[in-house]
């Protein structure tokens, strides 16, 4: 399976992951990223931006083509049954 190009968020994540961990769980860690994202200047936001449009074009460049298909969720019959089955009965008005 060919996995998305990375996003500006994920690049400066992967950056900066490396630089905080230290016994923190990864709960603290993502929320300490995303505040860190948040506070960021638009000018570093806007330099993340454009490494990961280059990371897209290579991305395009290695398999042109591609395009992104999530998988559905999988429902049991009993879940799809019930969803998908409409109700029989007149609706009074």
């Amino acid at each position: 399976k060919i996995p998305r190009p990375p996003n500006a968020f994920i690049l400066y994540r992967r950056a900066k992951q490396k630089l905080i961990t230290k016994e923190r769980s990864n709960a603290k860690i993502s929320q300490l990223l995303a505040k860190m994202w948040r506070d960021e200047t638009e000018e570093e936001k806007l330099r993340w931006r454009k490494i990961a449009d280059r990371k897209k074009v290579e991305h395009m460049q290695a398999h042109p083509g591609y395009v992104y298909r999530p998988k559905r969720p999988i429902f049991n019959d009993k879940r799809k049954r019930s969803k998908t089955t409409p109700s029989k009965q007149p609706i009074s008005t």
